[in-house]
């Protein structure tokens, strides 16, 4: 995950081939998985699998083709009152760890009749924040250049942040007394952030310095149109299926920002390299996916499985520049200062296609009180290449959690979900012994609170 390939740039105009073993620009952890942790009210501590079950306003995002199910509460939301991340990322020589702490509000939603229809029409309004992940990684180590006693230090420091943002509507009605059928639009804002610092500064026996460093931040996002259809049906003897069907999204306004710089001095030369563009073509979309939920009610009990199928979106760029990088450099023995300009790679990413799935259910041990468990797996939004928008990792989560019933109106979930992923050559820091980087394990812990209410 480069910004926009700088330092390919920077040693293709200094001609310091040689560089290019010294210093890799460090990649941020930047999970782009939207069903890191699921949403809802019920949904959220059963694993996600709710789209056979989904009632009321929480089915406006899980299957909007439950809105109509009156049986469900009007009201809902979910918020995140914690979410706890343990980062480790080991090489052949070196392991580095860190934590991140922040709060996801997860989704907030209300249904009500569509006037004039005899609430044969329902309609749900909806706001979630499907996704939020950030990164901050610092790191600084010194080695050996050679034998004869030389060093080498190197410091690098990446920031990234990617947040998505989805309000939307959706409208259903029952065809019968067991089908319904509903749809939904979201907008989607996307957000994406990369900043990068990075230096190597070597000194040799002999007392010569050379040094490297890059400095880089992309800065890209984008307003994407979604809709969904999808069906709700009851398959007699307790049995309930759904299915929605997710369309590729369209853009519909981006906007980005690229802003890098690089120097080199070495062996009597120095050269420097700058590119800005603030007006980057970016094509970012979402893709299709289509969902399949099976579940079953019981007096006490009630379980389901769903299966989520991603098409692939194939490989394309997804920010590009057509602003050159502008070059300069200086032989200091002479003077003489020679200019040069190289067009900069874009940054692009594969959308493969993937299966995931979630199971999960609950059991009533009283009027009040119920427990819910659930799990779910999320595959990466990436293939794995070399210059993914995102770091190709696959999310395995589980979930625990419990309801409280105060009335016939009102019930207050309290639930804890956790994460585990995991990813192979990530190059968070500049390593000379194991330049193809290393091994990151994520394992991320969230307590969730959730309501449903009539007002």
């Amino acid at each position: 995950m480069r910004s926009l390939s700088l330092p390919l740039v920077l040693w293709a105009v200094s001609g310091a081939a040689g560089a290019a073993a010294e210093i890799a620009a460090p990649a941020p952890l930047i999970i782009g998985n939207l069903g890191r942790y699921p949403l809802g009210h019920q949904s959220a501590i059963e694993g996600g699998a709710m789209v056979a079950r989904a009632a009321g306003a929480e089915a406006a995002w899980v299957n909007p083709a439950g809105v109509a199910d009156k049986s469900g509460a009007p009201g809902s939301a979910s918020a995140s009152l914690y979410a706890f991340d343990v980062i480790t990322v080991s090489n052949a020589s070196e392991m580095y760890r860190n934590w991140e702490a922040y709060i996801i509000p997860s989704a907030v939603g209300g249904a009500f009749p569509v006037p004039g229809t005899a609430e044969r029409v329902q309609m749900a309004v909806y706001l979630t924040q499907p996704a939020l992940w950030s990164s901050e990684v610092s790191f600084s180590r010194l080695d050996p250049l050679d034998a004869s006693g030389g060093s080498s230090q190197a410091v690098s420091e990446s920031i990234g942040r990617y947040e998505v943002i989805s309000p939307g509507a959706a409208f259903a009605t029952m065809l019968s007394t067991r089908i319904a059928i509903g749809v939904a639009l979201n907008v989607s804002y996307i957000s994406y952030r990369l900043s990068t610092n990075e230096t190597r500064r070597s000194r040799a026996a002999d007392g010569s310095v050379s040094e490297l460093s890059a400095a880089n931040l992309t800065r890209i996002g984008s307003y994407v149109l979604q809709p969904k259809i999808s069906t709700r049906f009851d398959l007699g003897g307790g049995w309930n299926g759904g299915v929605v069907l997710e369309f590729q999204s369209t853009e519909v306004y981006h906007f980005g920002r690229v802003d890098s710089t690089g120097i080199v001095n070495r062996a009597g030369t120095s050269t420097s390299v700058l590119h800005y563009d603030d007006s980057p073509s970016v094509n970012w979309d979402l893709p299709a996916t289509v969902t399949v939920g099976c579940g079953h009610f019981a007096d006490t009990w009630a379980l389901e499985l769903d299966l989520r199928w991603r098409a692939s979106l194939g490989s394309r760029d997804v920010v590009s520049s057509d602003t050159l990088a502008y070059g300069t450099v200086t032989n200091h023995a002479t003077g003489a200062v020679t200019t040069s300009s190289a067009p900069v790679a874009p940054l692009q990413t594969a959308g493969p296609s993937a299966l995931g799935g979630s199971f999960g259910g609950h059991v009533e041990c009283s009027a009040k009180f119920s427990l819910h468990s659930g799990i779910w797996y999320d595959p990466s939004p990436v293939a794995n290449a070399e210059d993914d928008l995102f770091t190709p990792m696959d999310i395995w989560g589980v979930s625990l959690g419990a309801t409280y019933r105060s009335d016939e109106k009102t019930t207050f979930s309290l639930g804890l979900l956790g994460t585990y992923g995991k990813a192979e050559n990530v190059q968070v820091f500049p390593d000379p012994v194991d330049p193809t980087g290393g091994t990151a394990t994520i394992y991320g812990l969230q307590a969730a609170l959730t309501t449903s209410f009539t007002l």
